[in-house]
């Protein structure tokens, strides 16, 4: 999941492309509008922190999810979340498939 923020962050397109699973939701045929979006994306949003709270990993069924609250702006405006993620083991590496968003665990 930090992996993946900092891509965001950095606007590393290619590699949000390569850790998306093929089969979740946000994965794209269409790569070079997927590319576009994305980029645009991270060139309009400020990427202002990350906290992972939980994670779980299932070893047997090649899942793990990931909970974790990403601090953002867009125009000046907060349009930060708080997500339970879905990942899905890809051969050797883990890919996202999808998320849902949830409230912030109390800490």
């Amino acid at each position: 999941m930090r992996a993946r923020y900092t891509a965001y962050a950095i606007g590393n397109v290619r590699f949000l492309m390569d850790t998306t699973h093929p089969e979740g939701p946000h994965a794209r045929d269409d790569r070079g509008q997927w590319r576009t979006d994305l980029a645009q994306h991270c060139r309009a949003t400020s990427f202002e922190g990350l906290t992972i709270h939980s994670h779980t990993v299932d070893d047997d069924t090649e899942r793990a999810t990931v909970t974790f609250t990403a601090r953002l702006t867009q125009a000046g405006g907060d349009v930060g979340f708080t997500e339970r993620s879905l990942f899905l083991r890809d051969g050797a590496r883990w890919k996202y498939h999808s998320g849902e968003v949830v409230d912030a665990p109390s800490e």
